[in-house]
């Protein structure tokens, strides 16, 4: 999400929230308040929720958080206008990606939501959940460190998601985790050239079959933490080094060639 759209969020959220909270609780004279006011001095009886545009953003704050014990701190991001606060009771929970805990054994929930009918949807950390809530992560990537979930979460074809990227337009998908499954396998080739991958992970020897990865799933940027920091973590040197492979409906859909195979 650029700029002008991360503002436009946030004029709306700024001008919805009064009106809305107006409306639900009979607190008209707020309606008009601006909205740098409107930071400052909160809708009093009413519990306030902090959301975000980026669910980067929300991973990056829950990773300091888990180290912690002074809470998830948005503080930065509301300055930058990132992120806002909202009524809570306007929140509609989607679904959660992970969950963790701080250094006092809190739990945090990094979750998708929605606000006031906003046209898209919005990030935040729950205390709790609405019971029925959807799980979209996959059960093996529980006990991954939250950057290298925060990794298979953003992971997307490769290209845009919209006509002009060529994976989008064949797969019709954006995101690998999100659709396809990862097949740990072992893979054939060289950097710059045609990658071809074994379909069966118990036949990976001269003579097993051998199945081409198409250029237009090849990712280039090679695979490395969304925040930098967390770069060295073992689970990043060991999915550099086996390379990674997502496949939607038995086609390879994503793929991060390894930086170095068995030929």
């Amino acid at each position: 999400m650029g700029t002008k759209e991360v503002f436009a969020m946030l004029k709306y959220i700024d001008t919805a929230r009064w009106v809305s909270a107006a409306f639900v609780w009979l607190i008209i004279g707020y309606a008009a308040i601006s909205p740098a006011f409107a930071q400052s001095r909160p809708i009093p009886f009413v519990r306030q929720m902090t959301v975000c545009a980026s669910l980067t953003d929300v991973y990056d704050v829950a990773m300091k958080d888990a180290k912690s014990k002074e809470g998830a701190d948005f503080t930065q991001l509301l300055k930058e206008g990132k992120c806002a606060k909202v009524p809570a009771p306007l929140v509609n929970f989607y679904w959660y990606f992970d969950e963790y805990s701080d250094l006092c054994g809190e739990k945090g929930y990094i979750s998708e939501v929605a606000y006031l009918g906003y046209y898209k949807h919005l990030y935040t950390i729950a205390a709790s959940l609405p019971p029925l809530i959807d799980v979209t992560y996959k059960p093996e990537h529980e006990k991954n460190p939250l950057a290298v979930k925060q990794w298979f979460k953003e992971a997307h074809v490769k290209g845009p998601c919209d006509g002009s990227g060529k994976a989008w337009m064949t797969l019709g998908i954006c995101g690998c985790c999100e659709f396809a499954d990862r097949l740990h396998t072992k893979f054939v080739g060289e950097q710059g050239k045609e990658w071809s991958y074994y379909p069966d992970p118990n036949c990976t020897t001269k003579g097993c079959e051998l199945l081409p990865i198409p250029d237009w799933v090849t990712h280039d940027e090679g695979i490395h933490a969304l925040n930098g920091y967390d770069d060295n973590l073992t689970e990043f040197d060991q999915m550099r080094r086996e390379g990674v492979l997502f496949i939607y409906k038995n086609q390879p859909s994503c793929f991060w060639p390894p930086e170095a195979t068995d030929q």
